[in-house]
């Protein structure tokens, strides 16, 4: 997809992209404001947030440390964890070490939440340049970036708002396909992209590639004698991707697949996490503009309330299905119109979902649903890729209307040109006729009607350049301009969200001061209230303490006694009533009754016991003493149990 801009318009192109940046990041920290107001002292999304903040700290620390960073003990003590089955970052744990360092790892979460959608929306415009104006490219930056699925990702999930790499997918597989770059090093690289990629996030990879073929079938129908030309180049550029991503991954994949605690099966259930058909157009608690009604559908649809990330707007879904029908012929909006088709099917799961109803209608997913890697994949994840497929449609609209309103504007790059110059192995090229293919519906010139001088110059519009055809042609163009801003500004404003919900990060002193160090190193210590999905506190004080201790319990995915992933470690008598007591489903005296719990705190061994706040603290506590057969210290916000030395 060749651009039309030379060297010096790529220059003055780096104060404009600047600017954009600097309007995403300024728009990121006004989203995540609550964050910078108090770094590293509120989260985004509880659970979750907790377990990101831990892997960002830990990976560092163990490459440091010379421990292994994959699998650990150091949480689900004593049994251990595979890391690589819940989704560690480790390239993004690798990239924010300085600032966990200094600053710690809830504020390192807080950072790349922020840059999150801002450099994704950057990336997407920057490719986009290829063929649309700034503004346009612009705007579909900002629907991909901050849309209704980067806003409700980013309560905890990271993994899924770092996502770069749908566009950059984009780019290599126009330079491989359309552009003919050299198959190799265009292979290389998008290679190094899936391996970035997948240390971020499996799931994405897996879902863009799936993307990815399906835009490659759409545009092979549409362009079949291209397709035909360009599918050796691809297969080689996809053989060397795909060497080069499996050299770079070799080491976790293996450990992931082939290493200890591995799960098997999908570590999803299905037919829950899907768009509901009427997802795309109703509005949920995370918009700002959200009428009553509109709440009492969405709050039907299954799934986690995070998750519910389709919603496009009915003022989007018009405008796109305008600009698709208006400009079926445009080569972009012809692959990514029936693409965000495609899309939008996929994301509603392996059964039809209507208004929080499951029906027996199947759809597509469900054909996927037993496939390797994808069927951990959530369908409304799809939501994602339906933003940005639906967003260059709407920006296609938005740069040929602004085109048509300055008809002698040059264009800051042809759109895909191997599909414009299909037919030019036919073309007679001779001085008249070189440019032929690209102006063939253009209007044939006609020399002016001859008349009295004063009817021509009042046809020339008293002696002004121009015609009067090229005047009501240019007021009609800016017309088209005022409507398609008001169209884009119509678009954005239904999707604005809501400011978001945060969670106090507070770590009790003794676990980042001094005090921590009572407790041997590298030994077992139950910090209570116990950790499980939903009370996950204990690992935020286990990471700001350094990884001291190892931590019995987790949030984390873990075989379960048939393989199958689970979530949390209540495998005994001593887990199963410490989250009994924390729930408030038993109480101390009931716990102390039952010879099982002390007989798992014995084989547990832990070397301390550290309960910190917490509601049920002094149940907790009572129970505590009456194990361990002495009362706790108080130390630094925490009662302390030390049972050896």
């Amino acid at each position: 997809m060749t651009s039309a801009a030379g060297p010096g318009r790529s220059l003055r192109r780096v104060p404009r992209s600047l600017a954009v940046l600097a309007g995403y990041l300024a728009l990121a920290v006004l989203i995540f404001r609550a964050a910078w107001a108090e770094p590293g002292g509120v989260l985004y999304g509880e659970s979750d947030s907790v377990l990101f903040a831990w892997y960002l700290g830990w990976i560092p620390h163990a490459l440091t440390s010379g421990l292994d960073p994959f699998v650990t003990s150091h949480l689900n003590a004593p049994t251990g964890t595979n890391i690589l089955w819940s989704t560690p970052v480790p390239l993004l744990g690798l990239l924010v070490a300085p600032v966990t360092a200094l600053f710690g790892p809830v504020v390192s979460l807080n950072l790349l939440l922020t840059l999150a959608p801002a450099l994704s929306a950057f990336t997407l415009f920057r490719v986009l340049l290829r063929w649309l104006s700034a503004p346009a490219a612009a705007l579909a930056g900002l629907l991909y970036g901050f849309g209704p699925y980067m806003i409700g990702e980013s309560y905890g999930h990271l993994h899924l708002t770092f996502a770069v790499f749908p566009p950059l997918l984009l780019a290599l597989l126009d330079d491989l396909v359309v552009r003919g770059r050299p198959p190799v090093r265009t292979g290389a690289l998008l290679g190094l992209a899936v391996a970035a990629q997948a240390l971020i996030s499996e799931e994405i990879v897996a879902t863009s590639a799936l993307m990815g073929g399906a835009g490659l079938v759409i545009a092979a129908l549409l362009h079949r004698d291209v397709a035909r030309a360009r599918a050796g180049a691809l297969a080689r550029g996809l053989a060397v991707c795909a060497a080069v991503a499996a050299a770079l991954l070799l080491w976790p994949l293996a450990v992931q697949f082939l290493g200890p605690l591995r799960v098997h099966g999908n570590i999803q259930p299905h037919n829950v996490a899907v768009s509901d058909l009427l997802t795309f157009v109703t509005p949920t608690p995370a918009q700002l503009v959200a009428p009553d009604i509109a709440l009492r559908h969405s709050a039907r649809f299954t799934g986690n309330a995070v998750e519910v990330t389709g919603y496009l707007g009915l003022p989007l879904v018009l405008v796109a299905a305008a600009v698709a029908i208006r400009l079926r012929r445009d080569p972009l909006v012809a692959l990514f119109a029936p693409l965000a088709v495609v899309t939008a099917v996929l994301s509603l799961g392996g059964h039809l979902h209507v208004d929080g109803r499951i029906t027996g209608i199947p759809l597509p997913w469900l054909a996927l649903e037993d496939a390797p890697v994808i069927n951990s994949a959530l369908p409304s994840r799809f939501a994602l890729y339906l933003m940005m497929f639906v967003g260059i449609v709407v920006a296609t609209g938005l740069h040929r209307a602004a085109t048509a309103a300055r008809p002698g504007a040059r264009q800051p790059g042809s759109a895909p040109h191997a599909l414009h110059t299909r037919h030019a192995p036919h073309t007679r090229r001779t001085p008249h006729t070189q440019h032929a293919p690209h102006t063939r519906h253009a209007p044939r010139h006609r020399a002016p009607r001859r008349g009295t001088a004063g009817q021509e110059t009042s046809w020339r519009g008293a002696g002004r350049p121009g015609t009067i055809s090229a005047a009501l042609a240019g007021r009609t163009g800016r017309t088209r301009l005022v409507m398609a801003v008001l169209a884009a500004v119509t678009v954005v404003v239904p999707l604005l969200p809501r400011a978001h919900v945060t969670t106090a990060a507070v770590t009790p002193a003794f676990f980042t001061g001094a005090a921590v160090e009572a407790v041997p190193e590298d030994a077992t210590a139950l910090v209570l209230p116990y950790p499980y999905p939903s009370r996950t506190e204990a690992m935020l004080w286990q990471a700001e303490a350094h990884y001291r201790f190892r931590l019995p319990g987790c949030y984390c995915t873990i075989p379960g006694p048939d393989g199958r992933a689970v979530f949390n470690a209540w495998t005994d008598p001593l887990n199963s009533a410490l989250v009994a007591i924390e729930q408030g489903r038993a109480d101390a005296d009931a716990a102390l009754a039952d010879p099982a719990v002390r007989s798992a705190f014995a084989q547990l061994a832990p070397a301390a016991v550290i309960l910190g706040p917490t509601p049920r603290r002094a149940e907790l506590s009572r129970l505590m003493t009456g194990i361990v057969g002495t009362p706790p210290n108080q130390v630094d916000g925490v009662e302390l149990w030390l049972l050896r030395g």
